[in-house]
């Protein structure tokens, strides 16, 4: 496929190059591009020609023709971002019980995050580790139905197990707050969707051993799943 056919690619990596070199719409413009040609090429509208764009590249250092070289180098740049990213999140996650919730939530709010699922979704678990620890029930809870509405929105995620992760998570705020019906039955959910070749597997442990405690908490009356 041509680069000029998907216009919204070139316009989010053309967008990319403008941040990174900390310019503004405004200071691009002259005769051939104004503001709204500017806008129309980032947001990916097709009705901006090729020497218009070509005008716009020149501008930022770049030639046209190379674009998908750039593109190229742009997927490298973002996915060892992400790698990163991903390792910054999980030591986060370590943080949360080792040096506190507080330090834990600044940290999350430091970073630079792209809207990726699972980024997305990592980041609201995350939170609702934190708000549990500060024992605010009501933002543990809504940070934890965000996480799983962003991983059932996005299926290829599934191999993450985030959703048994805050599940279970979930069920331990009923059980804090002696709703032991639902957190039984939100430990259970989380057993039946857990993903047996994903990530975070130590979750169906410990998602067995509060179903058991639940079901003691209830007088052992729920032996069905």
């Amino acid at each position: 496929m041509n680069y000029l056919d998907d216009r919204k690619q070139l316009g989010n990596i053309l967008r990319r190059r403008i941040n990174e070199l900390g310019l503004r719409q405004k200071d691009l413009i002259d005769k051939q591009l104004t503001s709204s040609t500017i806008s129309n090429i980032i947001t990916g509208k097709r009705k901006v020609g090729k020497k218009t764009i070509a005008c716009l590249c020149r501008k930022i250092g770049w030639e046209l023709e190379k674009i998908p070289q750039y593109i190229e180098e742009n997927e490298k740049k973002e996915a060892c971002r992400l790698k990163r990213l991903k390792l910054n999140l999980k030591s986060i996650e370590t943080n949360i019980d080792g040096v506190g919730a507080k330090y834990a939530l600044d940290q999350i709010k430091k970073l630079d995050l792209p809207d990726e699922p699972f980024i997305q979704a990592t980041v609201a678990y995350l939170k609702g580790k934190c708000y549990y620890k500060k024992e605010n029930w009501s933002k543990a809870r809504n940070h934890y139905f965000q996480a799983i509405h962003l991983y059932d929105a996005h299926p290829e995620i599934d191999y993450s197990n985030l959703k048994s992760a805050c599940l279970y998570e979930l069920a331990r705020v009923y059980y804090r707050q002696n709703e032991f019906e639902y957190a039984l039955k939100t430990a259970r959910q989380g057993l039946k969707v857990f993903h047996p070749e994903g990530e975070r597997k130590y979750y169906k442990y410990h998602l067995l051993i509060s179903e058991a405690i639940y079901l003691d908490s209830l007088g052992g009356s729920h032996e069905s799943g």
